[in-house]
Protein backbone atom coordinates (compact mmCIF):
# COMPACT_ATOMS: atom_id res chain seq x y z
CA UNK A 1 0.00 0.00 0.00
CA UNK A 2 2.90 2.15 0.47
CA UNK A 3 4.25 1.88 -2.51
CA UNK A 4 0.66 3.00 -3.90
CA UNK A 5 0.64 5.88 -2.42
CA UNK A 6 4.16 6.63 -2.96
CA UNK A 7 3.67 6.18 -7.06
CA UNK A 8 0.63 8.45 -6.85
CA UNK A 9 2.46 11.13 -4.85
CA UNK A 10 5.34 10.97 -7.41
CA UNK A 11 2.69 11.19 -10.37
CA UNK A 12 0.41 13.90 -9.20
CA UNK A 13 3.39 15.61 -8.38
CA UNK A 14 4.90 15.34 -11.86
CA UNK A 15 1.49 16.32 -13.30
CA UNK A 16 1.32 19.72 -11.40
CA UNK A 17 4.94 20.74 -12.45
CA UNK A 18 4.07 19.92 -16.02
CA UNK A 19 0.81 21.38 -15.79
CA UNK A 20 2.34 24.48 -14.62
CA UNK A 21 5.22 24.60 -17.08
CA UNK A 22 2.61 24.36 -20.03
CA UNK A 23 0.02 27.04 -18.01
CA UNK A 24 -0.43 29.95 -20.55
CA UNK A 25 -1.54 32.54 -17.88
CA UNK A 26 0.20 36.02 -18.62
CA UNK A 27 3.65 36.25 -16.78
CA UNK A 28 3.43 39.98 -15.29
CA UNK A 29 6.90 40.65 -14.76
CA UNK A 30 8.26 43.96 -16.51
CA UNK A 31 11.37 45.70 -16.61
CA UNK A 32 12.27 49.32 -18.79
CA UNK A 33 14.46 49.70 -21.37
CA UNK A 34 15.36 53.24 -22.40
CA UNK A 35 12.15 54.71 -21.41
CA UNK A 36 9.94 51.44 -22.88
CA UNK A 37 8.36 49.24 -20.33
CA UNK A 38 8.36 45.39 -21.66
CA UNK A 39 6.09 42.68 -19.96
CA UNK A 40 6.15 39.42 -19.89
CA UNK A 41 2.47 38.86 -20.60
CA UNK A 42 3.21 40.30 -23.75
CA UNK A 43 4.05 38.54 -27.18
CA UNK A 44 7.94 39.62 -28.39
CA UNK A 45 6.62 41.86 -30.95
CA UNK A 46 4.20 43.82 -28.95
CA UNK A 47 7.13 44.54 -26.54
CA UNK A 48 9.64 45.54 -29.02
CA UNK A 49 6.88 47.86 -30.67
CA UNK A 50 7.00 49.69 -27.01
CA UNK A 51 9.89 50.84 -28.15
CA UNK A 52 11.72 53.50 -31.05
CA UNK A 53 14.97 51.23 -30.10
CA UNK A 54 13.74 47.88 -32.19
CA UNK A 55 12.01 49.41 -35.67
CA UNK A 56 14.10 46.79 -38.26
CA UNK A 57 13.58 43.93 -35.72
CA UNK A 58 9.56 44.85 -35.51
CA UNK A 59 9.50 45.25 -39.82
CA UNK A 60 10.83 41.80 -39.40
CA UNK A 61 8.76 39.76 -36.98
CA UNK A 62 5.85 41.70 -38.96
CA UNK A 63 6.69 39.08 -41.39
CA UNK A 64 3.52 36.24 -41.06
CA UNK A 65 5.89 33.20 -41.59
CA UNK A 66 7.89 33.96 -39.14
CA UNK A 67 5.25 35.12 -36.22
CA UNK A 68 3.69 31.16 -36.92
CA UNK A 69 6.63 29.65 -36.62
CA UNK A 70 7.88 31.75 -33.21
CA UNK A 71 4.53 30.77 -32.12
CA UNK A 72 4.49 27.67 -32.34
CA UNK A 73 7.62 27.25 -29.76
CA UNK A 74 6.75 27.05 -26.77
CA UNK A 75 9.79 28.70 -24.91
CA UNK A 76 11.99 30.66 -27.26
CA UNK A 77 14.90 33.06 -25.57
CA UNK A 78 15.54 35.42 -28.20
CA UNK A 79 19.12 37.94 -28.96
CA UNK A 80 17.02 40.97 -30.12
CA UNK A 81 19.73 43.61 -32.02
CA UNK A 82 18.62 47.07 -31.26
CA UNK A 83 18.28 49.66 -34.54
CA UNK A 84 22.22 50.76 -34.29
CA UNK A 85 23.32 47.79 -35.73
CA UNK A 86 21.13 48.31 -39.13
CA UNK A 87 21.77 52.01 -38.99
CA UNK A 88 25.73 50.66 -38.67
CA UNK A 89 25.33 48.81 -42.20
CA UNK A 90 25.79 50.65 -45.50
CA UNK A 91 22.50 52.46 -46.93
CA UNK A 92 23.06 50.17 -49.70
CA UNK A 93 23.71 46.82 -47.87
CA UNK A 94 20.81 47.68 -45.12
CA UNK A 95 17.95 48.05 -47.97
CA UNK A 96 19.01 44.53 -49.27
CA UNK A 97 19.53 43.09 -46.25
CA UNK A 98 15.64 44.14 -45.15
CA UNK A 99 14.67 43.40 -48.44
CA UNK A 100 15.35 39.76 -48.65
CA UNK A 101 12.51 38.06 -46.50
CA UNK A 102 14.12 34.86 -46.39
CA UNK A 103 17.55 36.00 -45.12
CA UNK A 104 15.85 38.34 -42.83
CA UNK A 105 13.70 35.06 -41.50
CA UNK A 106 16.96 33.40 -41.17
CA UNK A 107 18.75 35.60 -39.44
CA UNK A 108 16.09 36.17 -36.52
CA UNK A 109 16.06 32.41 -36.38
CA UNK A 110 19.48 32.01 -35.81
CA UNK A 111 19.07 34.73 -33.17
CA UNK A 112 16.65 32.59 -31.62
CA UNK A 113 17.26 29.41 -29.19
CA UNK A 114 14.72 27.15 -28.26
CA UNK A 115 13.84 26.93 -24.09
CA UNK A 116 13.93 29.86 -21.92
CA UNK A 117 17.61 31.24 -20.92
CA UNK A 118 18.24 33.69 -18.32
CA UNK A 119 21.94 35.70 -18.16
CA UNK A 120 22.69 33.56 -15.05
CA UNK A 121 21.93 30.45 -17.37
CA UNK A 122 24.43 31.31 -20.22
CA UNK A 123 26.55 32.54 -17.84
CA UNK A 124 26.39 28.96 -15.73
CA UNK A 125 26.95 27.02 -18.69
CA UNK A 126 29.92 29.40 -19.87
CA UNK A 127 31.70 28.42 -16.93
CA UNK A 128 31.05 24.88 -16.84
CA UNK A 129 31.97 23.86 -20.54
CA UNK A 130 35.92 25.67 -19.45
CA UNK A 131 35.18 29.20 -21.48
CA UNK A 132 32.29 28.48 -23.94
CA UNK A 133 28.89 27.02 -24.46
CA UNK A 134 27.36 26.51 -27.76
CA UNK A 135 23.35 26.29 -28.07
CA UNK A 136 21.28 25.03 -31.34
CA UNK A 137 19.45 27.72 -32.48
CA UNK A 138 15.82 27.65 -34.50
CA UNK A 139 17.77 27.87 -38.23
CA UNK A 140 19.44 25.08 -36.77
CA UNK A 141 22.72 26.65 -36.55
CA UNK A 142 25.06 27.31 -33.60
CA UNK A 143 25.53 30.48 -31.65
CA UNK A 144 28.41 30.56 -28.88
CA UNK A 145 28.94 32.16 -25.95
CA UNK A 146 31.59 33.34 -24.25
CA UNK A 147 33.01 35.74 -21.74
CA UNK A 148 34.63 38.80 -21.35
CA UNK A 149 35.22 40.16 -18.10
CA UNK A 150 31.34 39.87 -16.89
CA UNK A 151 30.04 40.69 -20.41
CA UNK A 152 28.50 37.62 -22.61
CA UNK A 153 29.44 37.56 -26.12
CA UNK A 154 27.83 35.83 -28.73
CA UNK A 155 29.52 34.60 -31.95
CA UNK A 156 28.16 32.83 -35.32
CA UNK A 157 30.69 29.71 -37.43
CA UNK A 158 32.10 32.74 -39.32
CA UNK A 159 32.62 34.92 -36.23
CA UNK A 160 30.57 37.44 -36.85
CA UNK A 161 29.99 38.29 -33.04
CA UNK A 162 27.24 40.42 -31.17
CA UNK A 163 27.55 41.31 -27.17
CA UNK A 164 24.70 41.47 -24.74
CA UNK A 165 24.12 45.06 -23.52
CA UNK A 166 20.81 44.36 -21.61
CA UNK A 167 19.49 41.31 -20.45
CA UNK A 168 16.32 39.25 -18.63
CA UNK A 169 13.06 40.55 -20.44
CA UNK A 170 10.14 38.08 -20.85
CA UNK A 171 7.91 38.18 -23.58
CA UNK A 172 4.99 35.78 -23.64
CA UNK A 173 7.01 32.77 -25.04
CA UNK A 174 10.12 33.21 -22.84
CA UNK A 175 12.86 35.52 -21.99
CA UNK A 176 14.81 38.31 -24.40
CA UNK A 177 18.24 39.53 -24.35
CA UNK A 178 19.34 42.87 -26.02
CA UNK A 179 22.43 42.40 -28.51
CA UNK A 180 25.00 45.51 -30.11
CA UNK A 181 25.78 43.33 -33.12
CA UNK A 182 24.68 40.68 -35.48
CA UNK A 183 26.14 37.06 -34.73
CA UNK A 184 25.15 36.75 -38.22
CA UNK A 185 26.56 37.21 -41.83
CA UNK A 186 24.73 40.52 -43.31
CA UNK A 187 26.14 40.17 -46.90
CA UNK A 188 23.08 38.87 -49.18
CA UNK A 189 24.35 37.35 -52.42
Amino acid sequence: MKHIVFALLVVTSFSMTAQKYKNKVANNVTKDYNGATFSGANTLAENLAESTSFMYVSQILANETLAKELAQVEMVTVFVMTDKVFNDMEKEQREAFMANTETLKNMFKSHSVPGRLDATSVKKAIQTNNGSASFLTLQNTKLTATMKGDTIILKDSEGNQATLIDTNFYHKNGFFHIIDGMAFSAVVE
